[in-house]
């Protein structure tokens, strides 16, 4: 019986081993397509550490000579060429994220070699470099974990590296999601008071009165059409909603609408209170007198809220204009405060989801039913319309609190 082959140094070389004339060893195995790929390494040890990823990967059915070019950008761009259920602008944004973020860099990693701890290196990257909030890594975590998931069951690759590393990150930043404040009645007041009375800001009134008395979301409201619109049963139908995002192939932005069903294949409907017919009927009335709606995106031509030129607004358009009339109003307003001797009562910098927060909370404070609440917000998960009812329940409970020392006694 012949002797097991020994190295230079004396240690024993296993099956498909062999040490190279510069001191450097080899592993030679057959491949699943009947192929006898090579793989090398500096010493032995090194040697076998990688034959030991290859024979788990073949006891997993995973062949390692079709993974070994794989990138990591190879088993995303095929997760989200599949993934037939995102709507056309979330995979634009998950696209755009991932390019942003991962593509030119980390994406160029062999997909089998990412550790878990080289990713969590990258995601504190992100967070540092990119000064994001944890909704923003949540997308980018939301593109990779389950692009390596479906490799997995793929029988591409053999374990998901990405797994428990956002949950992990999220406890040690110990992230604090800002909490939206919804306007006061006051606050409300005062701004659409403003509006009605300024010559500059006057003709956004009619589009933030709607906001504020539907709790449309930006894109609803931009996207808002005629026929949605029923004044005999006095009821708003949301169709769809206006997305302004890139790319085309230009790489430029464009206008998508988007449409917007329940997962009953339904439209949500939203109750239509007078002074909201009131600033949809002005609004066409002034839309009318300029020409009309000039907009054809994806087919459509009537959207309710257009600019002076007869194009549709983009939720840009909208959050920089309250940001500008609150602006303007703290200006004439501590003015006028200081020629009256009193304190000014300024307006704090709010976007449009305010509007629709404050909506909500309204509805909530009056004890609206929260499945009907659920409905008119179109949120998908009723949790979300609890937490407004929990906020305002404490609000109560801190009232109640001012009250007790005198139903309390000795």
């Amino acid at each position: 019986m012949a002797g097991r082959r020994k190295d230079s140094r004396g240690y024993a070389l296993y099956k498909g081993e062999y040490e190279r004339k510069d001191g450097s060893y080899c592993y030679q195995y057959k491949a699943s397509d009947g192929s006898r790929p090579c793989i090398y390494a500096n010493t032995l040890a090194e040697l076998r550490e990688k034959e030991d990823k290859i024979k788990g990967l073949k006891y997993d059915g995973v062949d390692y000579a079709t993974i070994k070019r794989l990138t990591v950008n190879d088993v995303v761009d095929k997760y989200i060429s599949i993934k037939f259920a995102l709507r056309g602008t979330t995979n634009m944004v998950y696209t755009d994220m991932y390019d942003k973020h991962i593509r030119k860099s980390f994406g160029k990693y062999r997909a089998f070699d990412v550790k878990y701890s080289d990713v969590k290196c990258l995601y504190y990257r992100i967070i540092k470099e990119g000064d994001i909030d944890v909704g923003t890594l949540n997308v980018i975590d939301s593109i990779l974990r389950p692009a390596y998931r479906m490799a997995v069951r793929d029988r591409v690759l053999n374990f998901n590296p990405i797994d428990g590393v956002y949950g992990e990150i999220k406890r040690e930043c110990k992230w604090k999601s800002q909490k939206r404040e919804p306007l006061t009645e006051r606050e409300q007041q005062i701004f659409f008071k403003y509006l009605e009375g300024s010559e500059v800001y006057r003709h956004w009134y009619n589009i933030f009165a709607v906001m504020a008395g539907t709790g449309m979301r930006e894109g609803e409201i931009t996207g808002l059409l005629c026929e949605s619109v029923d004044f005999d049963k006095n009821i708003i139908i949301v169709k769809g909603a206006l997305k302004y995002y890139k790319k085309d192939k230009e790489g430029k932005y464009k206008l998508y609408f988007e449409e917007t069903k329940t997962p009953a294949g339904d439209y949500r409907i939203i109750p239509m209170f007078d002074f909201v017919k009131n600033a949809i009927r002005d609004e066409l009335d002034i839309q009318e007198l300029l020409g009309g709606c000039k907009a054809n995106v994806d087919g459509h031509k009537d959207f309710v809220f257009t600019s002076r030129n007869g194009m549709p607004y983009t939720d840009q358009n909208l959050n920089l204009a309250i940001k500008r009339i609150c602006a303007a109003y703290n200006r004439e307003e501590e003015q006028t405060a200081r020629l009256e001797g009193r304190e000014p009562e300024p307006l704090n910098k709010f976007t449009c989801h305010v509007l629709r927060h404050s909506f909500c909370t309204r509805l909530c404070e009056n004890d609206v039913n929260m499945k009907l609440v659920q409905k008119i917000m179109g949120h998908s998960k009723i949790q979300t319309t609890m937490n407004y009812y929990a906020d305002i329940t404490r609000d109560k409970e801190l009232e109640l609190f001012k009250v007790l020392p005198e139903v309390i006694k000795i």
